[in-house]
């Protein structure tokens, strides 16, 4: 039986501005299953933002707000490590708890709680640091990469790394599955990548195209049987 697989509606979906108040509210209703938002510190509250900024930008706050009234998930992409347990915090006060996940800057050591390591799509940088930057270089990775990549997601207990789709070969979706490691794609646009991953069965895909993506999920669905 081929999973359900999760979408996430990238920050700036369907070109609404990046981490504003108008894309969460366009994301709240646009069928995807959770959205993501950047996640800074500043004067002891927390903003949404990709890059630091001293701009005027929406508070987490108000983010957690809007997601608690529309009931769907919230994917904070944290960007500086140690801000998850007052993230956290954060979430209980608003009523938001029950609608938080993790991804990005997540420490290793916070991956020993249970409340941080069960929401969390671990960034497979945090597991093999050297990982993305030698994707970037353009050094290819290898087979012992990926052992090593899953191998250190288990002994943190990740149930799902957060991987840029260009890693997500057939033979790494393969240790993954075989290592019982969910996989998060980041960031598929392209109709042929989410078909491809979508046949693949990955935990979640995180999309600038939810749209596209849930249409293919469900339409797959329908023509299997499944409602959607």
């Amino acid at each position: 039986m081929r999973i359900h697989t999760m979408i996430t509606a990238h920050s700036g979906c369907e070109g609404r501005p990046d981490n504003s108040l108008e894309y969460v509210r366009y994301a709240l209703g646009c069928g995807a299953d959770a959205l993501e938002v950047d996640v800074h510190r500043r004067n002891g509250g927390f903003y949404i933002s990709h890059d630091p900024s001293e701009d005027a930008c929406p508070g987490l706050e108000e983010v957690f707000a809007l997601v608690r009234e529309g009931g769907m998930l919230l994917n904070c992409d944290l960007k500086a490590p140690g801000l998850e347990r007052d993230v956290l915090e954060l979430a209980r006060s608003c009523g938001a708890e029950e609608q938080l996940l993790f991804s990005g800057s997540v420490c290793a050591g916070a991956m020993e709680e249970e409340e941080i390591r069960k929401r969390t799509f671990w960034n497979v940088e945090n597991a093999v640091p050297a990982f993305w930057e030698q994707y970037k270089a353009g050094i290819p990775f290898t087979l012992e990469d990926v052992l090593r990549a899953a191998e250190s997601c288990r002994r943190h207990g990740a149930g799902v790394v957060n991987i840029h789709y260009g890693f997500c070969t057939p033979e790494a979706l393969a240790v993954f599955r075989e290592q019982g490691i969910g996989v998060s794609a980041w960031t598929v646009n392209g109709e042929g990548e989410a078909r491809r991953l979508l046949a693949a069965g990955v935990r979640n895909i995180t999309s600038r195209r939810p749209l596209l993506v849930r249409s293919l999920r469900d339409g797959e669905r329908h023509e299997a049987g499944q409602a959607p």
